[in-house]
């Protein structure tokens, strides 16, 4: 029905069998890593049925036209009318433009994107229009499952990756998605294992000896901070913030791209290297970190007990003097009085006096004491809270040195 787009706009459709696999995640931080080597990108975001990456742009003019909106004024007109199709492209990185699926989140569009003619004929329309501008990859996101508009997308693709998690159900909805589609498809299908633990890697080989009519792409590592940037709708890898998401990405994409861009591997390899040559100075820097922190805590802590000491000491000394001081003067006024009532009530009255004047004294003399030791607990929560960033971040580099042992290991399997 519709011709394969020429070969400088390679189309990338990224599907799954089920749910809650990544597919969007890794959609888009492709996309970023297209775009940090100079390459021009189309993301198109053809999830019509639950927009999953037009949420990470979510802040649209009213004017803004999306997939829904574009075939909504195709219904409306039958046909006869079509609108421009570059009224839906918004550029949101200097070399990535972006195709929501929807834009007015307000209005309802289920009749709309159930119209498997009219979502067919939209896509056709962007593909025509890929044709005609200067993309050098068309990245497509798809709704999960099997559906009509996912198996569209993926008969114009240059390369269809099916993103799973490595658990049963995941890997048998892949299965299921894999025989739905199959004799439909033209070009490859890869087959690429998201949030992989390294407690998981028996399962990684066991799920490659299970599917062995796939093309398998390296794993992509379990990675929080992938979750952090979901949640806060952000593209989940930055080249100036190493994660091993990104390590694991860079070799996914060299291995997707092998045979299309022999330059890439070259730019890919300098860049990992780079990157991973600054993990190793970054995690040596965060142990001498940890260290000195450790020491001004120990420190800290030295000197909070010595003021605690002090302060016991100054606390019996008073205690000591104030009971002195009334012994002295009850024993003195007795003697003076010889048992005399009055006397005896004077002889209390300034022994009560003298009690009373410790706490007073007891404060003043520690005042200086407990706004040090105040200072001190500050000082040392501080340092507790820097403390455990840094652990954090310096686990976050032991994992990325970690997972090129495990891409190396995997690496040596396969040879």
């Amino acid at each position: 029905m519709t011709e394969r787009p020429k070969a400088q706009a390679r189309i990338l459709t990224f599907v799954s069998g089920k749910g809650g696999a990544g597919k969007t995640s890794v959609a888009l931080a492709t996309a970023r890593i297209l775009s940090t080597i100079g390459r021009k990108v189309l993301f198109i975001d053809f999830d019509v049925e639950t927009h999953g990456a037009s949420y990470f742009f979510a802040e649209y003019d009213d004017r803004a036209f999306g997939i829904m909106e574009f075939a909504g004024v195709v219904k409306a007109r039958s046909f006869a009318v079509v609108p421009d199709p570059a009224t839906m492209i918004l550029a949101i990185d200097p070399n990535i433009d972006f195709v929501p699926s929807k834009t007015q989140f307000k209005k309802k569009s289920w009749e709309i994107c159930q119209d498997s003619r009219l979502m067919a004929f939209t896509l056709d329309h962007l593909i025509h229009l890929v044709r005609q501008r200067s993309y050098d990859y068309v990245i497509i996101d798809t709704q999960a499952g099997p559906t009509y508009t996912t198996r569209y997308a993926a008969k114009l693709s240059s390369v269809v990756i099916l993103v799973s998690e490595p658990d049963p159900i995941s890997v048998a909805a892949s299965r299921n998605f894999e025989h739905e589609v199959r004799d439909e498809l033209t070009s490859p299908m890869k087959f690429l294992v998201n949030k992989l633990n390294k407690e998981e890697i028996a399962s990684f080989r066991a799920i490659k000896d299970y599917l062995t009519s796939f093309d398998h792409l390296t794993p992509l590592p379990f990675d929080f901070e992938v979750r952090k940037a979901f949640a806060l709708r952000d593209i989940p890898v930055d080249v100036a913030k190493p994660t091993p998401f990104l390590f694991g990405l860079l070799d996914t994409t060299s291995e997707l791209l092998r045979n299309e861009a022999p330059e890439l591997k070259a730019v890919q390899t300098k860049l990992r290297q780079t990157l991973l040559g600054e993990v190793k100075l970054k995690k040596v820097r965060s142990e001498d970190r940890i260290t000195s922190l450790l020491q001004m805590l120990a420190e800290l802590k030295e000197y909070r007990v010595r003021l605690e000491t002090r302060t016991r000491s100054r606390r019996a000394i008073l205690l000591s003097l104030g009971v002195m001081l009334c012994t002295v003067a009850i024993v003195s006024v007795s003697l003076i009085a010889g048992g005399d009532r009055y006397y005896f009530l004077a002889t209390s009255t300034v022994a009560g006096v003298i009690l009373g004047l410790i706490p007073i004294a007891y404060d003043f003399l520690t005042k200086r004491t407990r706004r040090s030791k105040t200072e001190i607990e500050t000082r040392i929560e501080s340092i507790q809270r820097e403390l455990e960033a840094e652990r954090e971040q310096d686990q976050l580099y032991e994992s990325i040195l970690l997972k090129r042992m495990e891409d190396f290991m995997l690496e040596k399997e396969k040879s």
